[in-house]
């Protein structure tokens, strides 16, 4: 259980070649429908909803746990901490975007990549670099992160 949150994995439990670059158009549609949602959304004249995507790629533990009718397919590792810890870094981000310390793309949704992903998807996607890498529990060092603001001309939403 996550809270409010959601977990979204892209190749897993079957290797995806082009997992990175699924989980930005997953996530780039997601913002897309975010102005459409707070139309409906009840609390939309006290606070609209907002949205905060963490995106990172690398090897992680899955697998079936548990027993009986408590049986339930989990994913463990690094990986899924650091992807965790980004999204939380999202609301530090969105909170600068709203104060105008920077150029606001999509309002009330921001996405951040990690290195490992943007690596992965830098010829498809678009992002602003100039956000201060993530402070992130458990890790030694910052974490590299790019702001994803769309994808690049010539790149098809279906591909």
């Amino acid at each position: 259980m996550l809270g409010d949150g959601l977990l979204v994995l892209f190749g897993a439990p079957e290797p995806t070649p082009e997992h990175a670059l699924l989980a930005v158009r997953a996530a780039l549609r997601m913002a897309a429908l975010l102005p459409e949602l707070n139309e409906t959304w009840p609390l939309r004249d006290q606070r609209p909803l907002r949205v905060g995507i963490g995106i990172h790629s690398g090897p992680l533990m899955d697998g079936v746990i548990g027993r009986g009718r408590r049986v339930e397919y989990t994913v463990i590792g690094d990986v899924v901490n650091t992807a965790s810890r980004v999204e939380a870094y999202t609301k530090e981000v969105l909170a600068r975007l709203i104060e105008g310390d920077v150029d606001e793309g999509r309002p009330g949704a921001t996405i951040l990549i990690t290195e490992a992903t943007y690596v992965q998807v830098k010829d498809q996607v678009q992002v602003d670099s100039d956000i201060p890498p993530c402070q992130a529990k458990g890790k030694a060092e910052p974490v590299p992160v790019h702001r994803v603001l769309g994808l690049k001309e010539g790149t098809l939403p279906g591909q």
